[in-house]
């Protein structure tokens, strides 16, 4: 019989990691890292279930609209982050500087959603 209690991972996505950054270049690690909730997690689901209600508004989406909504998902689960600068001044984290941060920067974004579906990554909580 399967126990599914086994497989209840929303207590480790909702502990978080902290994801550090690769160079988008060469894919050494940077000195940047950024703590982040899992796709199990409350704040993903509830993100999801925004962006499904505004496509479904019956408005075209363009493909700003999209990357916003993208930004506005991994946001809701970015708790922090630290060594993260723009023209050599800091960038205090806060909800509104992380959608404008996963707005600007893809290659951020990218790393960031690959990292919050790698359940895997989450499980050192366990």
């Amino acid at each position: 019989m399967l126990d599914l209690s086994g497989f209840d991972f929303k207590k480790f996505a909702e502990a978080g990691i902290e994801l550090q950054l690769l160079n988008p270049v060469d894919g050494k690690p940077l000195d940047a890292f950024i703590s982040i909730k899992g796709e199990d997690s409350s704040e993903w689901r509830e993100a999801l279930l925004t962006n499904a209600k505004a496509a479904n508004s019956g408005d075209d989406q363009s493909a700003d609209d999209q990357q916003r909504k993208m930004a506005f998902s991994l946001a809701s689960i970015t708790t922090g982050w630290r060594g993260i600068s723009e023209k050599e001044e800091a960038i205090e984290y806060s909800r509104d500087a992380a959608m404008a941060l996963y707005f600007q920067y893809d290659w951020i974004a990218n790393q960031v959603y690959v990292a919050l579906r790698d359940r895997e990554r989450f499980l050192v909580n366990a």
